[in-house]
């Protein structure tokens, strides 16, 4: 639905893509249909083909993105458990971050904020 109304407002779509539908309905069985599947895989090609960007959790799904012909719009960013990411320490900011990361100052900066659930901290 999202690509659609992006569609017909004229604003960029960014897919957040967590699961790759289609294997969802076939990994908890929750549909044996095979009109079903292919529905699921239709709208997930849509949602990946009309996205101008399409960020993946993991490497399996950063695959998928790539061998769907959209690798160049993929964006890898890990959705991992804890981690080294230290607390901001009141320094300069946006200049120590893009130090820390290797991130140029003529690339875009994007802060995932996730969805405020406890377990993402």
């Amino acid at each position: 639905m999202g690509v659609c109304l992006a569609r017909w407002q004229r604003i960029p779509h960014l897919y957040d893509m967590h699961s790759s539908l289609p294997e969802q309905l076939s990994n908890f069985r929750y549909a044996r249909s095979p009109l079903l599947r292919r529905l699921f895989r239709w709208v997930e090609s849509t949602m990946i083909d009309g996205s101008c960007v399409v960020i993946t959790i993991c490497q399996e799904l950063q695959d998928a993105v790539t061998t769907a012909g959209a690798g160049e719009r993929a964006f890898l960013i890990e959705n991992a458990m804890g981690g080294d990411f230290g607390r901001a320490d009141g320094g300069s900011g946006l200049q120590d971050v893009r130090a820390r990361w290797g991130i140029g100052a003529s690339q875009p900066l994007i802060l995932y904020a996730g969805t405020f659930e406890q377990y993402q901290g």
